[in-house]
């Protein structure tokens, strides 16, 4: 991506709330004027996150972690500038100066997802709605208490309640705005006839609690709803069908959220459902995610690769389970995916498991999670224990097939040895069915490369705290710099003006030379967020300390204090350099009248801007430099 324009960072931020954002990823408390939560760079029992809606920003008074809504993206994501920018402007409907809308259709593209979306967030609300006002809805509020959850859990997770027929979903439309089209496009209608739309319309979803499913930057996509009715003749799930925003095989319920939680816990929680996951996350296990009623795809194990390097499966512990599982294995270990399994108890799933047991209990099974060959040889314990050749035969080809998928040739050696050992046969001949197994893999359609990368260190920036009192100096005469147009200009006037020898004088160089609207929150927070994260946070912090000050009698006290420790610093290293033996007349009444004249601003120095100026080396009053 080429250098963005300032103005256009700044259009990004403008259309972000960081509130929205910021609530999208994990829930935020109100508290006062601001909002507050546990911090996601750092482990705290006391919340000292705040995201501040006047400021667009938000700061961590525990680690130091701050910046902009860009910034939160960046750290929580692990991403770079130009992939976290390029989210912000597709989840704001902003096009940045190298998007490919440059023709009539593109830009109708774009404007008919920026519609999509609008349609499905406004949805959302109505199906919130409706689950706690609607009286049709008291089954789906008792269904949901029922299962042991709150109305805040209902909210956290933005779920609703599809009312039984067409009429109140249309009456919502017709209030919004939108037309019948809009409401099949992103599937939430169909048409009751494909070949003749003069027949009218159907709700997608009837008398179904209803499951936001969100993309990457928090947006939701498409909707998953769950029947309500035990008898009825229907699937107990439904989907949203496939969209321009939405794929089920590529999208993970609840990976938006637990990004962070997996970095942090090194490891994904892998549920078969819904009502599952959000269990596990009202427990506290904040890294859990499910698919969408579907197996594990090459898309889902790319995804989980960019943020981890193992996964828990923790499936039904039924057969159906237990095939799932071996799916899964093939698909995550392809991908390089270190698989473990926690099957759960006959007859649980972790949803009831944790409303039976408790979270204590449900932590310490899933810390007994074995490697998936552990899993694998203890379902064929009985077909092994015989010691029927034709058993232990057809157990090493399905070990062996499960081997050709793993894509890691440590790891598969590893396991291949491991495999060896519990069927009691040679390595050689496990390896050379494993072969062949490879050689049917690669007969088949090619499969996609595995996508990731290195991992980035995405602990909180560390802020560059000036202890040299003339770099504190320096970063404040920045930030004033950005605070207001006059000490912007009071400070770029000032003689010397970067200083360029001085700590700290690269930050007011970057501020100076950048076409920043001083004053501007906006703008201030699209130049902030071009900054290297720790200059950004030494600045940002900088700024809060100076938020009730006069800007300009501020700048004037800070140069003032600047000029003179200038003054003292040359005054020292003239003292210095008098001292010095054989030095020429002349320089010595050359240095001996700059001295003198250096003595002058320090006579009556104010008291402000003596505190604020760095302390003198002592020197005895009856010091003689000759």
């Amino acid at each position: 991506m080429p250098r963005v324009p300032e103005e256009v960072i700044q259009d990004v931020l403008q259309a972000t709330d960081i509130v929205d954002l910021v609530s999208s990823y994990f829930p935020l408390k109100r508290a006062g004027k601001d909002y507050r939560a546990n911090c996601p760079f750092h482990q705290e029992k006391t919340p000292s996150f705040y995201v501040i809606p006047n400021k667009q920003s938000y700061h961590c008074f525990g680690c130091g972690a701050g910046g902009s809504a860009l910034r939160f993206v960046m750290q929580y994501e692990n991403l770079d500038f130009p992939t976290a920018l390029k989210k912000l402007a597709d989840r704001a409907g902003v096009i940045l100066p190298d998007d490919p809308v440059n023709d009539a259709e593109s830009a109708r593209r774009h404007q008919h997802r920026s519609r999509l979306l609008r349609v499905l967030a406004e949805a959302t609300t109505f199906f919130q709605d409706q689950l706690h006002r609607s009286p049709e809805a008291a089954v789906a509020r008792d269904y949901w208490k029922g299962r042991g959850l709150s109305s805040e859990h209902a909210r956290n997770w933005q779920i609703g309640y599809a009312p039984g027929n067409l009429s109140p979903l249309a009456t919502w439309a017709k209030s919004k705005g939108f037309s019948a089209r809009n409401l099949i496009d992103a599937g939430l209608a169909s048409l009751r006839k494909e070949d003749n739309p003069q027949e009218g319309i159907y709700a997608r979803f009837r008398a179904r609690l209803m499951f936001p499913i969100h993309n990457d930057y928090g947006d939701v996509i498409a909707f998953s709803g769950r029947i309500l009715d035990p008898d009825a003749k229907t699937a107990k799930y439904v989907n949203s069908p496939e969209t321009s925003l939405f794929t089920k095989g590529k999208t993970l319920f609840g990976l938006h959220r637990a990004k962070r939680p997996i970095l942090k816990q090194g490891y994904a929680l892998i549920c078969e459902g819904q009502m599952d996951l959000i269990a596990c996350v009202s427990a506290g296990f904040d890294h859990a995610i499910a698919p969408l009623g579907t197996s594990l795809t090459p898309e889902h194990a790319r995804l989980l690769k960019r943020h981890t390097d193992k996964v828990v499966l923790c499936y039904d512990g039924d057969t159906a389970g237990a095939k799932a599982a071996d799916r899964a294995f093939r698909e995550l270990s392809h991908s390089g995916l270190a698989v473990e399994v926690a099957p759960m108890p006959e007859n649980e799933d972790p949803d009831s498991f944790i409303r039976g047991c408790g979270a204590d209990a449900f932590a310490a099974h899933i810390a007994a999670s074995r490697p998936y060959f552990d899993f694998f040889f203890a379902r064929r314990a009985d077909s092994l224990r015989t010691g029927d050749l034709a058993n232990r035969t057809e157990v090493a080809r399905e070990a062996a097939a499960a081997l050709a998928h793993v894509n890691d040739a440590i790891l598969r050696e590893t396991q291949l040895q491991q495999v060896a050992l519990r069927l009691q046969l040679a390595p050689d001949l496990i390896r050379n069915e494993m072969r062949r197994a490879i050689q049917r893999l690669q007969a088949e359609a090619a499969r996609p490369a595995a996508l990731g990368g290195d991992r980035q260190d995405n602990a909180p920036p560390e802020v560059d705290t000036p202890h040299d009192p003339m770099r504190s100096l320096m970063v404040s005469l920045a930030a004033l710099a950005c605070n207001s147009p006059d000490a912007r200009q009071q400070i770029a006037d000032s003689p010397g003006s970067p200083w360029p020898d001085l700590p700290g004088s690269h930050l007011l160089r970057l501020v100076l030379d950048s076409p920043i609207k001083a004053g501007s929150e906006s703008a201030v927070n699209a130049f902030l967020a071009t900054l290297e994260s720790r200059d950004e946070a030494t600045l940002r912090a900088s700024l809060r300390d100076l938020e009730q000050v006069d800007n300009r009698a501020a700048a004037t006290e800070h140069l003032y204090a600047l000029h003179q420790a200038l003054s003292r610093q040359r005054r020292q290293e003239i003292t210095a350099r008098l001292r010095q033996p054989g030095l020429p007349l002349s320089e010595i009444e050359s240095l001996t009248k700059e001295l003198l004249d250096l003595q002058k601003p320090l006579a009556n120095p104010s008291p402000r801007a003596a505190a604020a100026a760095p302390p003198a080396s002592p020197e005895p009053d009856d010091e003689d430099p000759f």
